[in-house]
C-alpha cells in the first residue's frame, strides 16, 4: 500500500500500562524502529502508568527517554482502571498535545516496523476516525499444545478497507474528532475493571457517525506469557467476553432485541459445547474449545444475575 506523507501531521502514539516492564521496554523498543514518511519531531509517545503503587511504567520511561529516537512522557493515573486510563491519553494527547491523530497500543505488543505507515495509509485512503489493525499472537515459551489453536488466541482479521465498527483498542489510530462532542470520544468508567469498554466506546462512536477501516498489513504481536497459557487463563477469558457480551447487548439493543439475541447464543454455545466434549472428547483441542463455551453462557448467566466479576483488578 502507497504511505502518503504525513504533512507534519501531529501523533501521540500512546500505551496504557500496568506492571509488565519487561514487555513494556520491548513494545517501546518496536515503536523507536518504526519507518515511515514522518519527522521525528512529530511524534510523542505517551506512557500511561496505572499503578501508584510500584509505577514501573514510569521507571522504564525514566531509564530510555534519555535516549529515546521520539519524545518520551510518562503520565500517572492513580484511580485503577483501563476506561480512566484510556481518557487520560485522549485528553492528555488531543487536549494537551494538540494530536491530530492518536494510535493506541498495549504495553504487551510489539510492532513492525511498517505499522504507523500502513496505519496512516488505510486512514488517509478510506477518510475514516479509527482503524484497527492484524494481531498476531506471540507465545513466549513453551505452551500447551491443546492451547495453540484455541480461537482466543485468534483475533478478528478482515480484509484491508470499511468495516462497521472495531471491537478492541489492542492497536488502533483515531482521529481527533474535531466535529464531534467530546462526549462522545470517552471510555465508559463502569467497564474499568470487568473490560468491555472498548467496544462499548466504538459502539457509541458508530451512532455518532463515526466512520471505521480495517488495515491488515498493519501487523501487531500481542505477547502471551505463560501465565496466559493455561486452561485456567482461557477458561477465565471466555467466561468474561460471555459477560461483557451479555452487558453490551442489554445495553445497546432494544430489550427484546437484547434478550433474544442473548437466548440464542446460550443455545447455541451449549449445543457446541456438548457436541466438542461429546463428539471430540478423543481430542485435546476441541474439547477444551467446548468447555470454552459452557464458560462463556456462564459469563452470559452472570450479567444476567448481576453477578460480575473484575478481571483485572
Amino acid at each position: 500500500m502507497m504511505q502518503p506523507h504525513a504533512d507534519h501531521l501531529r501523533i501521540v502514539i500512546a500505551i496504557p500500562s500496568y506492571r509488565r516492564a519487561e514487555s513494556l521496554a520491548r513494545c517501546l523498543d518496536s515503536i523507536s524502529a518504526l519507518t515511515g514518511p514522518f519527522e521525528d519531531r512529530d511524534i510523542c509517545v505517551l506512557v500511561v502508568d496505572n499503578d501508584a503503587q510500584t509505577q514501573e511504567a514510569l521507571q522504564v520511561v525514566e531509564r530510555m527517554a534519555a535516549g529515546f529516537r521520539f519524545a518520551l512522557i510518562g503520565l500517572l493515573v492513580e484511580t485503577r482502571g483501563i476506561s480512566q486510563v484510556r481518557n487520560a491519553i485522549l485528553d492528555h494527547g488531543f487536549h494537551n498535545q494538540g494530536a491530530d491523530f492518536i494510535a493506541m497500543v498495549d504495553d504487551d505488543q510489539w510492532l513492525e516496523p511498517d505499522w504507523l505507515a500502513q496505519m496512516m495509509a488505510v486512514q488517509a485512503s478510506h477518510q475514516v476516525d479509527v482503524v484497527g489493525c492484524r494481531v498476531v499472537a506471540d507465545f513466549m515459551g513453551a505452551a500447551p499444545s491443546s492451547l495453540h489453536g484455541h480461537p482466543i488466541y485468534r483475533l478478528s482479521s478482515p480484509q484491508t478497507g470499511r468495516i462497521a465498527r472495531l471491537e478492541g483498542t489492542c492497536g488502533i489510530l483515531i482521529k481527533n474528532p474535531k466535529g464531534l462532542p467530546h462526549e462522545t470520544l470517552r471510555f465508559d468508567t463502569s467497564f474499568s475493571l470487568t473490560g468491555g469498554g472498548d467496544t462499548d466506546f466504538f459502539l457509541h462512536l458508530e451512532r455518532q457517525g463515526g466512520k471505521a477501516a480495517f488495515c491488515a498489513e498493519a501487523i501487531a504481536h500481542e505477547c502471551y506469557p505463560a501465565n496466559r497459557q493455561t486452561v485456567a487463563w482461557v477458561r477465565l477469558r471466555c467466561e468474561r467476553l460471555g459477560m461483557t457480551d451479555t452487558i453490551l447487548r442489554l445495553r445497546h439493543a432494544t430489550r427484546a432485541k437484547a434478550y433474544s439475541g442473548i437466548a440464542l447464543r446460550i443455545i447455541l454455545a451449549m449445543g457446541k459445547g456438548t457436541i466438542y466434549t461429546t463428539v471430540y472428547a478423543w481430542h485435546p483441542l476441541k474439547r477444551e474449545i467446548g468447555i470454552s463455551s459452557f464458560y462463556r453462557v456462564k459469563g452470559r448467566l452472570r450479567a444476567l444475575t448481576g453477578r460480575l466479576f473484575e478481571m483485572y483488578r
